[in-house]
């Protein structure tokens, strides 16, 4: 009896590693901690990066759609991070736009549907060519005004950081927070060790 149940539940879990292979899902292990020190936040999101947010965060809400974590600080502001892969994009099932071919192409796409469909307002404020990646702002006459700051790293890898602008924070330290936020990939890790190695 045990040996069927066992046989039962080997043959549940095949199918459902199966399944989420065949529909291009990717299993992710979040995490996140304050490191007063550092006055930082690290938040873990494998396979994909870890990243270092400047202050004390904490994880509030998860959209699974999205791969979108939130998190809010103690004077209520709300940011959002999200990691993909480029694929995963009706403007990019193939994968073609890579860098800053792709964070246009976000920006176009994503805009241009909050413009249509909830009556959003863009601003591009600019474009970092070093590092491959845009920031703008969608924004409503005396409402939300959102930023994002949207990039790629090892060509495929699609990282979205958004901030919602309150009362209690300016446009110029709302950019600065974007900017802020330190990515760490598997490659610079490599690169680090090797570094520390020789």
């Amino acid at each position: 009896m045990k040996t069927n149940i066992h046989i039962l539940l080997i043959i549940t879990f095949c199918l459902l590693i199966n399944k989420s292979f065949s529909q291009g899902k990717v299993t992710m292990l979040v995490g996140s901690q304050y490191y007063p020190s550092k006055d930082s936040t690290n938040y873990m999101c494998l396979p994909y990066a870890s990243v270092n947010i400047p202050g004390e965060w904490r994880r509030t809400s998860f959209n699974q759609i999205a791969n979108q974590q939130f998190f809010k600080n103690n004077e209520n502001t709300i940011i959002s991070l999200a990691f993909s892969s480029n694929n995963r994009y009706e403007f990019n099932q193939d994968g073609a736009k890579e860098d800053l071919d792709f964070a246009y192409a976000y920006y176009e796409w994503d805009t241009q549907f909050h413009i249509e469909e909830n009556n959003y307002n863009r601003l591009f404020l600019e474009c970092d060519t070093l590092n491959n990646y845009v920031i703008y702002e969608l924004y409503k006459e005396n409402s939300d005004t959102i930023y994002f700051r949207v990039g790629t790293y090892n060509h495929k890898i699609v990282y979205i950081y958004s901030i919602n602008k309150t009362n209690e924070i300016t446009e110029t330290q709302c950019i600065n927070l974007l900017k802020g936020i330190t990515l760490y990939t598997k490659q610079k890790r490599k690169n680090k060790k090797s570094k520390n190695n020789d």
